[in-house]
Parts: C-alpha cells; structure tokens; sequence
C-alpha cells in the first residue's frame, strides 16, 4: 500500500490540516462579518459580476493552478476555467486514489458563508473587506483539503478490508463503512464539563495523534446450540452462543451487560467461510438473562 495511504500518514496529515482550520478560523474573527463580501456583484463589472471573496478566490486559484497545484489528488479547485500549469508536470506516477469526480466545494463554499462565517464572527461592518477575503480564502481552501482529504482515508480502509466492504460500497451505504476494526472509542477524556452538557465526558486527543485502537478480539467466544434445527419458513428459533472478556464479561457470576460487547449470530449455506460477508445473514445476539457461569451466554432470535 502506498505511504500516503497508511493510516498513521493520513492520521498526522489531518492533525496538521485540523490546526491550520482552526488558525485560519481565528484570524477571520478578528473582523467583523463584513456581509458585502459575499454579495455577487455588489463591487461593479470589475470582479466579472462575482463576490469579492469569490473573485479573491478565483484570482488565488488561477495563480496556483500555473504552478501544479490542482495536479496533486489531495488538491480541489472551486472552479473550473484555470489555466494549465506553466511548470512541467512532476514524475508523481500513479495517485493513490482510484478516479472519482467528487468535489464538494460548492457545499463547503456555500456553508462557510452562509453559516460559519455569521456564526463565528460579530455582527456588522468594518470596512475591512480585503483582509476579511484573505482570511476568507486561506479558511476555505484548507477547509477543501481537509474535508476532501477523507477520500485517503476511504481508500486507506477499502484497501484493508476490500471483501468487508464491497458490499456497503455496491448498496452505496455510508454507515457500513464505519467498522469496528477501523474505529474505536476514545480512550481519554479531554474535556468533561457537567454545568454545560450534564455526565457527558468527550473522548479523544484533539490536537494529537489518535492512539492505536485497543484489540477488538475477545478472549474467547463459541457457539453453544443447537447442532442443527428444523424450522418452518417465516419462523423463528433461537441459537445461543457464549463470550468471554477478562474484565468485562467476568465482573458478575450473572449476566454483565455493557455497551462495548456487540455480538450476532449469523448463518450461511454450509461451507461459507465467514469472510465472505454478502452470503451472510447475520442478526443481532443479546445476553440471556438467566445465565450463570464463565462467561456471557447470548441469545440470538434467527429468522
């Protein structure tokens, strides 16, 4: 797999961007909102009938575009008549990502002005229209990098677990993307303020690289019964299967419910290795409430 798409390269490549968002995000409230920026045509025929932030814009993108910069897969213009590069291309071989056409800089355009600008900066008009665009433009071009830069982190996971999933990526679920193998509970609180949102402590390391994600493998689990059942169609049966944690599963001899144990019982036609998820059907396993023992028993309802 290429470097750029190791996951600790793509980690320490967001962490940077998230800092230059939140610099740039700061020095733009030093003005006001300055609303005449944004308004199309509001400074006459000179700015070819655009917002002065977008005719600021096009002029920076149209200098970066004569020195490669929309050649880089990390990098995505707000438009598209820019002249070609002046410098001879660069022996960069093949990106990293597969072809794709995504560019979401007319939504990110349209909710910096229209939301995060009014938002985050204090009513009114200083006049100071020139230095309220340049912050402008530096805050929406990495605002760009950044969100963009989640095709990496796409490609990155696809590449990891291509069978897994296929199926989310043909069904065009986003949801399914998000596997337990890629994603994991912070494991620090950084900021835990009962006054502003009740119990509720965040997780994470704004600022800092993630830490490896714990291992998501339990001690010990096992399928328990039945052997083999004779169902009639459109009913269902039960099929009990036990797990084992060290310290979460054995706090009790009953049964000890939490939160991070996820577990289903699936069936598949005979042979079916369980990699190859598509011919699986897979429901979700709770715990049986009158288990004593070693262990957690779990209840799945088949259909």
């Amino acid at each position: 797999m290429s470097e750029q798409l190791q996951l600790s390269h793509v980690r320490n490549v967001l962490t940077r961007l998230e800092e230059t968002i939140i610099f740039a995000l700061i020095e733009r409230t030093q003005f006001l909102h300055n609303p005449a920026i944004y308004e199309p045509g509001r400074f006459g025929d000179v700015l070819e009938g655009e917002s002065l932030v977008g005719f600021m814009l096009h002029e920076s993108e149209r200098s970066h575009a004569k020195v490669r910069r929309y050649a880089s897969p990390d990098e995505h213009p707000f438009f598209e008549n820019l002249p070609d590069p002046i410098l001879p291309p660069l022996p960069l071989g093949d990106s990293p990502l597969r072809p794709n056409t995504i560019n979401m800089n007319s939504t990110i355009r349209d909710a910096y002005e229209q939301e995060m600008v009014p938002h985050m900066c204090r009513e009114g008009d200083d006049d100071d229209y020139g230095s309220a665009a340049v912050c402008d433009v530096s805050c929406l071009q990495v605002l760009s990098k950044r969100i963009h830069y989640g095709k990496f982190v796409a490609e990155s996971k696809l590449r990891k677990s291509p069978v897994a999933l296929q199926p989310a990526i043909e069904a065009q679920d986003a949801d399914a993307n998000d596997l337990g193998t890629s994603w994991c509970l912070g494991q620090g609180i950084y900021w835990d303020d009962p006054d502003y949102d009740g119990d509720t402590a965040h997780l994470g390391t704004p600022g800092a690289a993630n830490p490896a994600c714990p291992d998501t493998l339990v001690d010990w689990c096992r399928y328990q019964w039945p052997d083999e059942d004779e169902v009639w169609v459109a009913n269902e049966f039960s099929a009990f299967a036990r797990v084992y944690e060290a310290g979460l599963t054995n706090q009790t001899d009953r049964v000890d419910v939490d939160e991070l144990l996820v577990a289903e019982i699936g069936y598949a036609p005979v042979g079916t290795e369980p990699e190859l998820v598509e011919l699986w059907v897979w429901h979700e396993a709770v715990p049986n409430p009158q288990w004593t023992g070693e262990g957690e028993e779990l209840d799945g309802r088949v259909d």
